[in-house]
């Protein structure tokens, strides 16, 4: 099937560690749900608790074929270390 026939979604969420945005993105690869992962240092800022927050994370972008895109978003939602996280997808078409 040509790449233009594949409908991709990118998801985009943020993690704690290297370790952590690592092993879900191994997870997901082993249960071939995703086709990439791309992993980035970041600096986030941002109200929490009552004051502002600096912290470094791990950025964590993934691309997946959108019938599998609900699935991946349940699997970190239910891995994730954050009490409080955004998992953002996108569409690709």
């Amino acid at each position: 099937m040509p790449y233009d026939a594949y409908h991709i979604t990118e998801i985009e969420a943020t993690y704690p560690s290297k370790e952590e945005a690592e092993k879900i993105s191994f997870n997901l690869l082993e249960e071939k749900v995703i086709a990439c992962a791309t992993l980035t240092e970041v600096v986030s800022i941002s109200p929490w608790e009552g004051r502002l927050d600096k912290s470094s994370e791990i950025k964590f972008n993934i691309k997946t074929l959108d019938k599998y895109a609900d699935q991946v978003k349940e699997i970190i939602l239910a891995r994730h270390s954050y009490e409080i996280l955004m998992v953002l997808t996108t569409a690709e078409r």
